[in-house]
């Protein structure tokens, strides 16, 4: 056998395997480093379109339901009231704050909103008093009980004085001569008060001047808040329910209806119209604040927190639409740099144009996250069409 034959029957040396082997690592180093980088890249972009979807989902369920404030609630140039009188099995409330659009100021953190409306057809088309009602025990004679069914809320008010509204359910209709009672029997619902009891003002509802009933059906009194440390947008409706607690995460969530997860921060601001009431054009944006007025003309620093809309029932017709600012971020965390640094987000995000930077040191691990600010102006259209 020659030389040539022997050398190819003894294989690849110990040198040969181990260059294979260093080639092979160095090029497994590469492919590892390249599916790292891109792993990266991709996970960055899906948390952008997952913050981009969360915000969006947000920003349209706030912008839907807002949008119907105030039906139910608005004569024809008078707003119903800005207080109501309640009974709630065997507890009665006097002259809480009820305004078609409320927004609570959450000062360094998240805003909360609260729209009330009707969800009858008939909501829009309050019928008037046929009989004077002293007491929420008499009987309620109403002009017409077209689209009232046995269940729906009813509003009594007297649109254009001070007095607060007071809420009964119906238990029974009865056609009249002049009208419809309007059956209201306290041992069917638990939202109308015994006999004895009188949740109505002390000169009750009557023909002069003329009050009203207003059909708001199932009633909703919306609750937007940022419940923390889930960062989980949820609606409460507090006609029916208290709202809902804080969580450690989505499932523990009570009260409430989850509208969209990884939502950090809701801002908002009244869009108000010059006084006096009637104007429709919004000329100033205004906090929920004691000053929210501060940067508006002198006259506009006025008290426009729940208390104060009270207090001055005429600064509540000039709110025509408010502006929302939602705050989503992405759902995981991106890595810290070789310090242990998190410099993902360095500067924390604006609510809208020239409005403050917003506070989210409530997470320690803020900078580590990723935001999209959403921010519209909502027009309140059923205060617009009352010419308020």
């Amino acid at each position: 056998m020659s030389n040539a034959s022997q050398r190819l029957r003894n294989g690849f040396s110990l040198i040969d395997v181990m260059v294979g082997m260093v080639v092979g690592l160095l090029t497994m180093l590469a492919i590892m480093q390249s599916f790292s980088a891109f792993e990266g890249q991709k996970r960055t972009t899906t948390n952008g379109m997952e913050a981009q979807e969360n915000g969006l989902i947000a920003l349209h369920a706030l912008e839907t339901d807002i949008r119907q404030a105030g039906y139910g609630l608005t004569t024809s140039g008078a707003l119903a009231c800005t207080q109501i009188n309640t009974y709630n099995n065997g507890v009665s409330a006097f002259n809480t704050a009820f305004i078609p659009i409320q927004i609570t100021d959450g000062g360094s953190g998240s805003d909360m909103i609260t729209s009330i409306y009707s969800t009858s057809a008939m909501g829009g088309v309050p019928a008037n008093l046929a009989a004077a009602m002293p007491t929420s025990s008499a009987v309620l004679t109403a002009t017409t009980g077209n689209g009232v069914n046995v269940g729906d809320i009813l509003l009594l008010a007297t649109p254009g004085s001070t007095q607060p509204c007071s809420r009964l359910a119906v238990t029974g209709t009865h056609p009249q001569a002049n009208g419809v009672d309007l059956i209201h029997n306290s041992g069917t619902s638990v939202y109308n008060p015994p006999g004895g009891s009188n949740i109505f003002p002390a000169s009750g509802y009557g023909t002069s001047p003329q009050s009203v009933v207003f059909n708001m059906g199932t009633m909703v009194q919306n609750q937007y808040q940022v419940l923390f440390p889930c960062s989980s947008l949820v609606a409460t409706n507090l006609f029916t329910t208290t709202a809902a607690p804080g969580c450690t995460n989505t499932s523990s969530i009570t009260n409430a209806t989850p509208i969209s997860g990884n939502i950090v921060n809701i801002q908002a601001q009244y869009g108000i119209a010059a006084p006096p009431a009637g104007t429709q054009q919004v000329y100033c944006w205004v906090n929920a604040t004691t000053t929210g007025g501060a940067g508006c003309a002198p006259s506009d620093g006025n008290d426009w927190t729940p208390a104060g809309l009270v207090a001055n029932p005429a600064n509540v017709a000039r709110i025509k639409a408010i502006r929302v600012a939602v705050v989503a971020r992405s759902s995981l965390m991106e890595r810290p740099n070789s310090l242990g640094n998190c410099i993902t987000t360095t500067v924390a995000p604006v609510s809208w144009l020239g409005g403050p930077a917003i506070d989210l040191t409530a997470d320690p691990n803020w900078q580590c996250y990723r935001y999209k600010v959403y921010e519209t102006v909502i027009p309140l259209r059923n205060i617009l069409w009352a010419n308020l």
